[in-house]
């Protein structure tokens, strides 16, 4: 829900923000921020939290840092 909510936020914010002929791109660029770079990133410094600190510590520290942004 969370999610899906944030992404028609984005969406529509798009819609009224950006002019017709570069809605297109707009969305594009969305979609390669989101899909490319956040996903990506977050492979590579999770990765990198399991490798000096281990699967327990890196799954703890992902639960406080949930905790606190929800």
């Amino acid at each position: 829900l969370t999610h899906a909510a944030v992404w028609a936020a984005c969406c529509a914010y798009i819609t009224h923000a950006i002019p017709v002929e570069l809605r297109s791109s707009a969305q594009g660029i969305l979609q390669g921020l989101h899909h490319g770079l956040g996903r990506g990133c977050g492979a590579v410094f999770g990765g990198l939290l399991v490798y000096q600190y281990g699967s327990v510590v890196t799954f703890r520290i992902y639960g406080v840092t949930c905790f606190f942004v929800l």
